[in-house]
């Protein structure tokens, strides 16, 4: 029988619109942002993508952290409110998801064994 547990990782996942002529100034910040931040305390995965579907100016970002206590900690870094006002200047539309992450049988993630077979 499989064991599923809660885990203290939390996931965000940002959903981003952005106008035509705000996307190149987007992405510009976007690497900065995202540069800065995996190299913070219990980042474990940053990710910027678009949708396959090719819906223009949709970005989705994903966060992986090993807690809340490492998310509170990133945002009390110097400068990361004005980072997060200058990016929001661009948008059209955003939305957040933070989810909690579930162990089964131990793994959070499939483990590169078990994805080969």
């Amino acid at each position: 029988m499989e064991r599923i547990d809660l885990t203290e990782q939390v996931v965000l996942i940002i959903e981003y619109e952005v106008a035509e002529e705000n996307r190149a100034r987007f992405m510009q910040l976007m690497a900065e942002s995202c540069e800065d931040t995996i190299r913070d305390e219990g980042c474990m995965r940053m990710e910027l993508c678009q949708p396959q579907s090719g819906e223009d100016g949709v970005y989705f970002l994903t966060e992986l952290w090993r807690d809340q206590s490492c998310i509170e900690k990133h945002r009390l870094k110097p400068g990361h409110s004005k980072v997060h006002e200058d990016i929001d200047a661009l948008l059209a539309k955003k939305r957040v998801s933070k989810l909690n992450t579930f162990a089964v049988n131990g793994w959070t993630q499939i483990p590169a064994a078990m994805a080969k077979a």
